[in-house]
């Protein structure tokens, strides 16, 4: 069944779009941890080089 129509007019699934939403926020989830890890370890070097 048809029901969604996407932002760039493709027509989706419910299951579809839950899918990418789901999709999105793992991707979200998983750029900040990455940030965090990057920041983290940017630190700990510029404090061993001071």
């Amino acid at each position: 069944m048809k029901v969604l129509n996407g932002i760039l007019g493709t027509e989706m699934t419910v299951f579809e779009f839950l899918g990418c939403l789901f999709l999105t926020a793992v991707l979200v989830a998983t750029a900040r941890t990455v940030t965090t890890l990057c920041v983290r370890a940017v630190r700990s070097i510029t404090k061993g080089m001071a």
